[in-house]
């Protein structure tokens, strides 16, 4: 099934944006009155009939009943350094999406290699693989931030993973009854000495995600599927 989507979804038809849209007509060559899903971003997808009446507009004719309705108990935000390699980055953000990730912040830190961060793309990777997985639920892609002003401004419960030594708790091990929390993950240099103090004292919980070296989007995916599978939360 083909699933559009719209952030503002009405009833009884809605209107597509004209990016959506021009998918359906030119790239699906849907016709009038195919059945079709669209999804708000906001857990429901609902069913529709296709009703383009330009060769760039199109509205869906809805039914208010859900067809496909997911809750999703615990909310995590992924805080991770992008990636030299975009093409690797941009595969964490659609596997991510996929796995059900709540919100995405791009960290700047002191060893990351990118710097320049084309974020409408990386919007664009993270819908499409919304429509692939048919997920109703869409992630809030931040702009990216520096790790310092991060650490101001972030006000939830924060697992920081670090290869440096210390004392640091299996990831699956600490996971509390929180149905929001935060995940940071630093870039290929890992994070600096000066950023793992400052999380310190911003009370960021030091976690390993296991003995062996994860390259920066591994260790991103399996932190998310952590937290996402065995959060006491749930």
């Amino acid at each position: 099934m083909h699933l559009f989507y719209s952030p503002h979804i009405q009833f009884p038809d809605t209107e597509l944006s004209e990016e959506e849209a021009h998918h359906g007509i030119r790239v699906l060559r849907l016709k009038e009155g195919q059945t079709v899903w669209i999804t708000d971003g906001k857990g429901k997808i609902f069913a529709g009939r296709f009703l383009p009446y330009t060769q760039r507009h199109a509205r869906i004719a809805l039914d208010e009943t859900p067809v496909k309705e997911i809750s999703l108990p615990v909310k995590i935000t992924m805080a991770v350094a992008p990636l030299k390699s975009n093409d690797r980055f941009e595969w964490f953000l659609e596997k991510a999406t996929e796995l059900g990730v709540s919100e995405i912040v791009p960290l700047l830190c002191e060893h990351s290699e990118r710097v320049k961060c084309n974020t409408e793309r990386w919007q664009r990777v993270i819908l499409a693989a919304v429509k692939q997985s048919l997920n109703p639920w869409m992630p809030q892609l931040h702009a990216p931030v520096s790790f310092e002003q991060f650490v101001i401004e972030n006000r939830k419960k924060t697992f920081f993973a670090h290869c440096a030594e210390g004392d640091k708790a299996e990831l699956a091990g600490v996971l509390g009854q929180d149905s929001e929390f935060c995940i940071c993950i630093g870039p290929e240099g890992d994070f600096s000495a000066s950023e793992i103090k400052k999380a310190g004292e911003a009370g960021y919980i030091p976690v390993s995600l296991g003995d062996l070296r994860l390259r920066t989007e591994t260790a991103a995916l399996t932190a998310l599927i952590i937290g996402r599978y065995f959060s006491k939360g749930l």
